[in-house]
């Protein structure tokens, strides 16, 4: 659903060469009938489908719901009573902190989701970066103070799409102190240790970057930087897209990758913690595939063994 919005476009690169799925639909008001690959760039010789602006529930195993909030809520009002073996993964962010939709963060929520889940809210970009670098220290009781967080997000993460040109060499606040996705985290992040109540201080802009989202987080911490990483490295050894690694990021670390790389630091009893994901795949569609896996029972890489867009 929603088929010609920017993140279903990069859903549908990904499920195109996805060996265990076909793509019976692409629903599309607006695109009626034209061509995928006019409208998503880049898809030419890979898919022959066309848009449809109607669409069948009992044809199909899965739907991804990638259109705005306010048209993901009307689909559901109007489908009450869907098929029952028909599971949802929602983009839209409507579902996000509703009951009937397990979070889909599989580095928190991945038991659920193999275990006969359904329906799955995939979470925003920055919500997914501040989780991943904090859930090892929520694991473990370690978040003792006011955290203070950093935040750069794309010019690709605008609703609308954004003017690139306009955007080169500029930087913007985008809701400092007043980020959603922000309390989102803080909320789920309470699931792990429930006794942590301190706000989470987030100074959010929007870069110059056409995609990429970075966060650097600052918080009190006597622990030892050895320590730190042992628990990172046991926290997500069995997880398969979350790497800590030596040196500072960089968002061609992950760009174009279902990747999230975190690097520590200390200074004076203090914790640095630096993390970026690409924010249309491990902040979207990435985690929307790997939510899929987890759903049908799957190897959780299929299909996500993607190249970095490496630069100088």
């Amino acid at each position: 659903m929603g088929g010609s919005s920017h993140i279903a476009g990069e859903l549908l690169r990904l499920l195109i060469h996805h060996p265990d799925a076909d793509i019976v639909w692409v629903n599309s008001r607006s695109m009626a009938a034209g061509a995928i690959s006019d409208v998503h760039a880049g898809m030419h010789g890979d898919t022959d489908l066309r848009f449809t602006p109607d669409y069948n529930l009992t044809a199909v195993d899965l739907i991804f719901l990638c259109s705005t909030p306010g048209e993901t809520e009307e689909f559901i009002n109007e489908n009450p009573q869907l098929p029952e073996n028909l599971k949802l993964i929602d983009l839209s962010g409507y579902t996000s902190g509703h009951s009937d939709f397990i979070y889909g963060l599989p580095e928190l929520y991945r038991k659920p989701m193999v275990r006969g889940g359904s329906r799955v809210a995939v979470p925003g970009a920055m919500a997914t970066a501040l989780q991943l670098a904090l859930l090892p220290l929520a694991k473990n009781l370690m978040l003792n103070s006011e955290i203070f967080a950093t935040g750069i997000t794309p010019q690709s993460d605008r609703p609308a799409m954004p003017n690139f040109a306009a955007a080169a060499g500029n930087i913007c606040l985008d809701r400092p102190l007043r980020h959603p996705q922000a309390e989102e985290a803080m909320a789920r992040l309470s699931t792990l240790q429930t006794s942590y109540s301190a706000p989470l201080q987030l100074v959010s802009m929007r870069g110059p970057q056409p995609r990429g989202t970075m966060v650097s987080l600052l918080l009190d911490c006597a622990t030892d930087l050895q320590h730190l990483r042992e628990i990172y490295d046991e926290f997500y050894h069995d997880h398969s897209f979350v790497y800590i690694i030596d040196r500072p990021v960089e968002l061609k670390d992950v760009i174009n990758t279902n990747k999230c790389v975190i690097y520590l630091q200390k200074f004076d009893g203090r914790l640095l913690i630096t993390a970026a994901v690409d924010n249309f795949l491990k902040g979207g569609a990435g985690t929307a595939v790997h939510c899929m896996n987890l759903l049908f029972g799957l190897a959780e890489r299929t299909g996500l063994t993607l190249k970095t867009s490496s630069y100088f």
